[in-house]
C-alpha cells in the first residue's frame, strides 16, 4: 500500500525523533519520496531531543571527531584551506583560507557541533543530497553518511555562516 504525503507527515509527527529520522531516511534511500517531500517531512519531525543539545555522549564525541577526520584526511578542505595542528585524537585542526590573508582558525568539536546545528534550519542554503546526508549523520552519530566535501561544508558553515567554497 502506497502512503500519501499527508499519511507520511502524520506518521513522522507521531514518532520519537530518532525513529522518525530513520524512517524518513529509509523513504529517501528507497526512492519513495523526493526532495520537496523530504523537506516537508523535516518540518513534521518532533522537537530535537534536548538531551542531545545539552550533553555530549562518548558516541557523539567520536562522531564529531570523525567529521574532522573525514574533512581533513578525506581532502575535503584542500580546495580552499591550509591545515595545521591536526590531532585526530583530540578532534582538533587549525585552518586558514588559501586565497586570503585570514588568520588561523581553530576547528574543534564545539565548532563541528555548531556547524551541524546550522543545517537543522531549513532556510540554510545547501543542496538536498548534502542536507539529507548531514541530517542522518547527525541523528545517528555516524560520520559514514558523510563524504569529505560534506564534512568540509559543516566546517565552512560554522566558520563563515555559509558555504563559501564549493
Amino acid at each position: 500500500m502506497k502512503m500519501c504525503q499527508g499519511e507520511r507527515k502524520q506518521t513522522v509527527a507521531g514518532l520519537e525523533y530518532s525513529l522518525a529520522c530513520k524512517l524518513i531516511f529509509c523513504w529517501v534511500k528507497n526512492g519513495f519520496i523526493n526532495t520537496r517531500e523530504f523537506m516537508e517531512l523535516l518540518q513534521c519531525l518532533p522537537a530535537f531531543p534536548p538531551d542531545l543539545q545539552t550533553r555530549r555522549s562518548d558516541e557523539r564525541t567520536e562522531f564529531l571527531k570523525d567529521v574532522i577526520v573525514t574533512a581533513v584526511e578525506g581532502g575535503g578542505l584542500n580546495h580552499w584551506a591550509a591545515c595545521k595542528g591536526y590531532d585526530y585524537r583530540k578532534g582538533l585542526v587549525y585552518v586558514k583560507g588559501r586565497y586570503d590573508t585570514a588568520r588561523w582558525q581553530e576547528v574543534d568539536l564545539d565548532i563541528i557541533d555548531q556547524g551541524i546545528s546550522m543545517f537543522r534550519d531549513p532556510a540554510f542554503e545547501i543542496g538536498p543530497d548534502y542536507r539529507v546526508a548531514i541530517h542522518f549523520a547527525d541523528t545517528a552519530n555516524d560520520a559514514s553518511y558523510l563524504e569529505a566535501i560534506t564534512a568540509d561544508f559543516i566546517i565552512q558553515a560554522a566558520l563563515f555562516g555559509e558555504i563559501m567554497y564549493d
